[in-house]
Formats: structure tokens, C-alpha cells, sequence
């Protein structure tokens, strides 16, 4: 899985001192709290280039809010609102920041809510209604695309409010920025041509038998640091290890092609770990040989074809 580094170097989510707003509490509404403040502190996450769009790339809750007490309330039924700073949309509950490839959601975990919603609440003059967030707010950073390195800073750290209809804001969720980091590696090496050279019929002398090593690469461009597979497939000959049958086109017969990687035959379907990339060209090293699969070799041109998938962490 070919990964991008994303972090998120400073996310702070603070539920903020109250703020002036153009609107005052009317005489049946009123804000409860001073105890506005939670911080979430620095989220780190990763993201691989092959992940779906939607993949959450890490999460940060606020817990209870403060302390799980009201926040504001009324003595009248009201409308609970959760909005982005901006009043912007969500597509599938995702808001799209201005950062191609980077989303957020914010779900009201008291309710399982995705920002921006509406929430009705009842209150009358002998039962006074209260807004609360007693579990929490739930950051969640989406893929929504194709991502690369680069910066997102949230217009006055500003991301999300809650408000009484037609009243002042009683809650603020403030976003300084998320910075992103893509990391991945490339394929260099899209086809790999390996001759096998000339060989005498003599130099097999039964099944098992092998001609000389050729020594081939698969070379990729890394970021350093970075965990890699490398998977190859082919047309596998039953109860051999590691060896391709020729193709279809081929004249010679019985033998294949093994391929190994320090001297051990490769299992194909099987992802095989190449250990950790260095920054730059990064060549994984492989060998193939001629090898005798049935008593009789008939001499003749012999090809054998293998593909190669590669994913990185």
C-alpha cells in the first residue's frame, strides 16, 4: 500500500472563551459555561496513495465537554446549530478544505452527528431546555483525493461553532492548521528485460538441474524511510519452487525460469518484504536462472514472463 505521509502539525480544537456576537440572549435563552477550552494538542497520521477516497487518516476526540454540564439553554423549545466557520457544506459529511486531497468531518458524538446539522430541542417556562456535549467531539481527518505536500490554515483558527437558533454562539472548535507531507515511491523500472544468455543441453544433467545465475533489479524512487513489498505472479510450475513455465511462444522445452532473492526461490502471489527504502534510487535484487523441470530438454529459444506489484507504507 504506496503510503503518503500526512501530519497534522497543529491541531487544536478549543472550545473558545465566549465570543461578541452580533446577536444577544434573548430574555428565555441564556449561556451556562465560562468553562469553554478543550485542547486536542498535535494529531500525527499517514495515508497511502492506494487508499480509497474516504479513508480516515487519524482521529482526536475531545472527551466530555465541560465536564459534561450544560452549555446553554431556554425555556422554550429551540433549535440546536452546528456549523463550519464558514457556513460551508459537507459532501457525505465531509467538509472540504482548500488543501486538494485533504477533508475533515466533525461528528457530535452525543448524538452520532455529522457537522452541520440542526438539532431540535424541547424546553418550556417550567422545564428549561439545555444543550450539552457530555461525550464529545470527534475530529476525523478524510482522504478526498489525490493528496501532496502542502499546508491548510484554517481563516482565523476558526473551524466549527454551535449556536441557539436565532441566538448567540455558546461553543467554538478552533483548527490552527494541518500540514501534510506526501510521501511515495515510484517504479523506475516499469519493464525488466533479463537474459538469461546461451546455455548446451549438457549443462542440465536431470530435474532440478540449473544454468548460471543472472543477476537482475527492480529499481524504484523512494522517500527514505519507507516500508516495501514487492509481489511477483507468473505461470507457476507445479512442484517447483520459484520457477515460471516458458511461454507459449517459446521452442525449447523442459525447463522454466526460477526466480530467487538472496538464493531463496520466490513464492509467487506472495508479497515479499524488501525491507525499508532509502531516499533516492532504491534497487531490490533479484536472480534468474534456467531450471530443468521434466527428464527430456529440448533445445530451443526459452522466455518466460513474470509481473511485479510493489506497495509501500
Amino acid at each position: 500500500m504506496s503510503r503518503v505521509k500526512a501530519t497534522i502539525a497543529v491541531l487544536t480544537a478549543l472550545w473558545m472563551m465566549k465570543h461578541v456576537g452580533t446577536l444577544a440572549w434573548a430574555d428565555d435563552c441564556s449561556d451556562e459555561s465560562n468553562n469553554d477550552t478543550v485542547n486536542l494538542g498535535v494529531l500525527t497520521v499517514s495515508s497511502n496513495s492506494a487508499d480509497p477516497v474516504g479513508t480516515v487518516l487519524g482521529s482526536k476526540e475531545t472527551g466530555a465537554y465541560n465536564g459534561g454540564k450544560r452549555l446553554a439553554g431556554c425555556f422554550r423549545d429551540y433549535i440546536e446549530e452546528w456549523r463550519y466557520f464558514d457556513g460551508g457544506a459537507a459532501v457525505d459529511g465531509v467538509y472540504q478544505t482548500t488543501l486538494p486531497g485533504l477533508g475533515v468531518r466533525v461528528t457530535h458524538q452525543d448524538h452520532d452527528l455529522i457537522v452541520p446539522f440542526d438539532l431540535p430541542r424541547g424546553g418550556s417556562l417550567a422545564n428549561r431546555g439545555h444543550s450539552y456535549v457530555k461525550v464529545g467531539l470527534k475530529v476525523d481527518v478524510v482522504k478526498t483525493g489525490a493528496m501532496s505536500s502542502g499546508q491548510w490554515s484554517v481563516p482565523g483558527g476558526l473551524l466549527l461553532l454551535g449556536k441557539i437558533k436565532g441566538e448567540e454562539e455558546f461553543a467554538y472548535l478552533k483548527l490552527d492548521a494541518i500540514n501534510v507531507e506526501a510521501s511515495s515511491c515510484n517504479v523506475v523500472t516499469p519493464s525488466v528485460n533479463v537474459d538469461l544468455g546461451q546455455h548446451l543441453k549438457s549443462d542440465f544433467n536431470g530435474i532440478g538441474s540449473s544454468g548460471a545465475v543472472t543477476n537482475f533489479q527492480i529499481r524504484l524512487q523512494c522517500d527514505a524511510s519507507m516500508g516495501v513489498n514487492v509481489q511477483l505472479d507468473g505461470d507457476a510450475t507445479v512442484g517447483a519452487n520459484g520457477v515460471l513455465n516458458l511461454n507459449g511462444d517459446s521452442t525449447a522445452s523442459g525447463v522454466g525460469v526460477q526466480i530467487s532473492r538472496n538464493g531463496e526461490p520466490v513464492q509467487f502471489g506472495q508479497p515479499i518484504n524488501v525491507g525499508q527504502s532509502i531516499a533516492g534510487t532504491f534497487p531490490i535484487d533479484f536472480e534468474a536462472r534456467y531450471y530443468q523441470t521434466t527428464a527430456q530438454v529440448t533445445p530451443g529459444k526459452g522466455n518466460a514472463t513474470a509481473t511485479y506489484t510493489v506497495t509501500y507504507y
